[in-house]
């Protein structure tokens, strides 16, 4: 679909070992396991999975082990067309990060997480060429090594003359824990003369907009701080503010929920799919709406998730579940793309 300047996804990269559990445990019992499955894992990696299969050139940088793991995370990542591991870099002392992933019968969640290798921005580093983008979640706020150098990386591009889009998604993580280095981060992308959105779920909205509580008043909050603001509420769709207009539902899309591993990452990845191809952000919000419900009907995430043939084939399925000029206009895209010889193991 798209081609040029490469995007760049800072963060990390880990195993997931998923479990689908019949019941949820309650404490001192047990409950069996119905499968399990072992899947590349971090939400980076998840979203430049996804980025990837649309053709858009997508660099990661992330860390992990010189061990078994890590080699193998390496191998599946090498399958991804598009996809640039030459910012892969390796610990010589962590085991790769492990998250357990338990899925409830109704495809809820919980995670047990071993961090492992945190990446970190290289002395000196700069991209070989301009990147079309830098993306990141509040994930890299700790440890300090890491927070550090994604300020960097968003002071350099907000200074580059290219103005790659800048996009930050604020999730749980920063909920549970507002760090201070994600408000550094806010203030530089508040005044970046670059292309800017951020994406956050209700929780972390919340922290930005204490008093508010109505999703028009969450996203506006966020639209303080970046040109696009997008609020993601689940099963109740999205909130989308760009520009001087008033904020924008964009309806949630039917599926069977298996399991929402990876769904926020997938949306994410739409955004940013759209945003390379040069659409409205609302053409691309209806995309990250489908890519992150298509990814609750797969098991696990990574490269599970969902690419273009899927989005072509669910589009082609329910015929008048979008407006007719954004449906036509994704299935041109999408369904162009979905044609080309690329790996979309979800399609």
């Amino acid at each position: 679909m798209t081609r040029g300047p490469a995007g760049l996804h800072f963060g990390h990269l880990n195993i997931d070992q998923v479990l689908h559990l019949d019941a949820w445990p309650a404490p001192g019992r047990e409950v069996l396991v119905a499968r399990e499955a072992r899947a590349v894992g971090g939400s980076a990696a998840n979203t430049a999975i996804v980025v990837a299969r649309f053709g858009q050139p997508v660099r990661l940088m992330a860390r992990i082990a010189a061990d078994a793991d890590g080699r193998w995370l390496r191998e599946q990542l090498a399958q991804v067309p598009n996809l640039d591991l030459r910012d892969l870099q390796e610990d010589p002392h962590q085991a790769t990060g492990r998250v357990t992933v338990l899925v409830g019968p109704s495809g809820e969640r919980g995670l047990v997480t071993h961090r492992g290798p945190s990446p970190i921005l290289p002395r000196g580093w700069t991209p070989t060429a301009h990147l079309a983008y830098l993306y990141f979640t509040t994930y890299v706020a700790t440890p300090p090594a890491t927070a550090a150098g994604a300020l960097r990386l968003l002071q350099w591009a907000a200074a580059h003359p290219a103005r790659p889009l800048l996009m930050l998604d604020l999730n749980d993580f920063f909920a549970e824990r507002p760090q201070d280095a994600v408000f550094r981060w806010l203030e530089v992308l508040a005044r970046a003369p670059n292309p800017t959105v951020l994406v956050a779920n209700a929780n972390a909205a919340r922290v930005l907009a204490a008093r508010a509580s109505e999703p028009e008043d969450l996203v506006r909050a966020l639209r303080n701080y970046a040109r696009v603001a997008v609020l993601k509420m689940g099963a109740r769709g999205a909130w989308l503010a760009a520009g001087e207009g008033d904020p924008r539902h964009v309806p949630p899309v039917p599926v069977t929920v298996r399991d929402t591993t990876g769904a926020g990452d997938a949306f994410n990845a739409g955004l940013l799919v759209g945003a390379s191809a040069g659409w409205d952000w609302l053409t691309s919000a209806h995309l990250a709406a489908v890519l992150g419900a298509l990814a609750t009907t797969v098991p696990g995430a990574g490269l599970a998730l969902p690419g273009p043939q899927a989005v072509a084939d669910y589009l082609r399925a329910h015929p008048t579940l979008l407006p007719r000029p954004v449906r036509a206009r994704l299935l041109e895209r999408v369904g162009q793309d979905a044609l080309s010889p690329r790996d979309d193991r979800a399609g």
